[in-house]
C-alpha cells in the first residue's frame, strides 16, 4: 500500500469475490484499514459475483441457483445469473452490507453485463420471457429485434439502478465502469444522481482497427456524459496481457484520453498483473514502470 501511495495513486480497488465475502471478511477489514492508513481511498469490487461483473473469479452463487441462470437465445444455459434473479439481488444487498461493515469508502461496480455468447444473445430465460411478455404484449422473439434490444437495455439499466442506488443509500461512494460497446443507454446512466464516478475501459485488446481511434472514441464518450451530468469521468488503462512491443501504447492511451479532458485514470492492474500468470504482461516490470511514467507525465504536463 505504501508502494502504491508513493507512486502517486490516491485510491485502490480491491477485488472482493464471493469466496472473499464468505471466508475473508475479517481479513479484508484489516487490509482496508492498512490502505486507508497510508492515505488511500478504498473501493471494493464484486469480482465475478453472480457471473455478471468483470473478473476471473468463479461464482458459487451461479452453481447454487441453476433455475435463475441466464439462457442464450439458442437455449444454452449460461454460467451467469439473470439480472432479474431474486437470489442475485438478495446476495448483492448482503455483499454491500459486508463492504459497509468492512469500512470501504466506495464500491467499484465492475462492468455489469449480460453474458457474452458466441452465437445468439442473452438473456432469454423464463423470467425474462415473462417480463418481456408483460411489457411488450407478445412472446419474446429469438432474434435480436429492436424490441428485444430495447428490453435488454432496460433490464441492464434496471439492474445498474438497483446496485448503485443500494450502495449509495448505504453511504458508500459509487464508481461505475461500463464496458465499451455494451448495449446500454449511456445518457440514462449519466442521469443517475447516485453515481459519483463514471468510467470505461477501452483496452486495446478489444479494439478492432486503430487502437488510438478506439481510445479516443470512448474517452470522448465518457467525458461528454460526465460533463453533461456533472460526474467525475475516469479511464482505465490496460495493464494486463501487454506485449513487449505494445508498451508504448500505455503512454499514448493516457495522452489521448487526457487531451480529451480526462484527468482521472486507473490501471488494471497492480505490477502489470505480474501475480496472475494467465493475463500477466510479457515484461511486467518494464510495463509497470511505463504505467507509472505515463501517469507521472500528467502532473508534469499541467
Amino acid at each position: 500500500m505504501e508502494d502504491i501511495k508513493g507512486a502517486g495513486f490516491d485510491f485502490v480497488v480491491f477485488t472482493y469475490s464471493e469466496n472473499d465475502h464468505e471466508y475473508y471478511e475479517g481479513t479484508f477489514d484489516k487490509i482496508v484499514k492498512v490502505a486507508q492508513g497510508v492515505g488511500l481511498e478504498v473501493y471494493l469490487d464484486p469480482w465475478g459475483v453472480g457471473g455478471v461483473f468483470g473478473g476471473e473469479a468463479y461464482s458459487y452463487l451461479v452453481m447454487k441457483n441453476v433455475h435463475e441462470r441466464q439462457v442464450s437465445s439458442t437455449g444454452k444455459i449460461l454460467p451467469a445469473l439473470c439480472f432479474n434473479s431474486t437470489e442475485l439481488r438478495t446476495y448483492i444487498q448482503k455483499w454491500i452490507q459486508s463492504a459497509q461493515k468492512i469500512g470501504a469508502d466506495g464500491i467499484f461496480w465492475d462492468e455489469p453485463h449480460f453474458y457474452h455468447v458466441d452465437k445468439g444473445w442473452a438473456c432469454c430465460c423464463q423470467i425474462c420471457r415473462e417480463e418481456f411478455r408483460n411489457r411488450m404484449g407478445f412472446e419474446m422473439p429469438r432474434q435480436l429485434t429492436a424490441e428485444v434490444r430495447q428490453f435488454r437495455i432496460e433490464m441492464l439499466l434496471d439492474f445498474i439502478t438497483y446496485i448503485t442506488k443500494t450502495s449509495k443509500e448505504a453511504g458508500l461512494k459509487t464508481m461505475l465502469c461500463l464496458m465499451p460497446g455494451e448495449d446500454i443507454d449511456w445518457d440514462k446512466v449519466g442521469r443517475m444522481t447516485w453515481v459519483d464516478v463514471i468510467s470505461t475501459d477501452p483496452y486495446w485488446l478489444w479494439a478492432r482497427g486503430d487502437y488510438r481511434e478506439y481510445v479516443m472514441f470512448w474517452a470522448k464518450r465518457i467525458y461528454k456524459i460526465a460533463e453533461k451530468f456533472n460526474k467525475e469521468p475516469l479511464i482505465w488503462v490496460q495493464g494486463f496481457k501487454v506485449k513487449k512491443d505494445e508498451i508504448d501504447r500505455i503512454h499514448e492511451t493516457v495522452k489521448i484520453a487526457n487531451a480529451v479532458g480526462i484527468e482521472n485514470f486507473a490501471v488494471w492492474s497492480y505490477k502489470a498483473t505480474k501475480y496472475m500468470s494467465s493475463i500477466a504482461c510479457e515484461d511486467p516490470d518494464t510495463t509497470w514502470q511505463a504505467i507509472l511514467d505515463a501517469f507521472k507525465s500528467l502532473s508534469s504536463d499541467r
